[in-house]
């Protein structure tokens, strides 16, 4: 029996959802194609059919659903106002999103600690350099920066991305959410 256009892609985005779900729970390594298609509810047919194997559907997975979970997170960074009040809300938006967003939180928890032997860490040095060379456009644009803009882009994305470590590993130490405008603050505390 074939199946439609609309029923493989179906049949793809479900497999894509089952593997950040599976990736989240056990970790890249722990992980087989098979307990990806049993959650998504497909056959191991078909989801060979969709991905050679796991790494192409874990690769798939972080480049397909960052860009749609991230969008609004960065939507602040191209903006057209103040510099600090767009770097403010973009990294309070981050921290919101890292505690409420389960896509957001799935994927960075996966990227970041369940990652194990998984292919990717081009992607992944790619979506931080882009990260700080969006912040260093927006900190260029600023008046009164004191620092090199790429330098201090550098320290920003350093700074959150440690606070998502630490987050990651304990999330009941803090609620983000509550706390994002401070933690935006002391982010950029370094703009002077």
């Amino acid at each position: 029996m074939r199946r439609t256009a609309a029923e493989a892609a179906a049949t793809r985005s479900d497999l894509l959802d089952a593997g950040l779900r599976v990736f989240a729970e056990s970790g890249f390594a722990e992980s087989s194609l098979a307990d990806i298609a049993k959650a998504a509810g497909v056959t191991r047919g078909a989801a060979y059919h969709h991905f050679k194997d796991k790494a192409e559907l874990y690769l798939a997975v972080v480049s397909e659903k960052w860009p749609v979970a991230a969008a609004p997170i960065w939507e602040p960074l191209s903006a057209e106002g103040p510099a600090e009040e767009r770097l403010r809300e973009h990294l309070r938006r981050y921290f919101v999103a890292l505690e409420r967003n389960d896509t957001m939180r799935a994927l960075l928890s996966v990227t970041i600690y369940k990652s194990g032997n998984a292919p990717g860490l081009e992607l992944k040095r790619d979506v931080m350099r882009d990260w700080v060379s969006q912040i260093a456009d927006v900190l260029a644009a600023s008046e009164g920066l004191r620092g090199d803009a790429s330098v201090v882009a550098y320290g920003i994305v350093s700074t959150v991305s440690g606070v998502t470590s630490m987050w990651l590993a304990d999330p009941d130490s803090l609620s983000l959410a509550d706390h994002a405008d401070d933690l935006a603050d002391f982010a950029l505390a370094s703009l002077g």
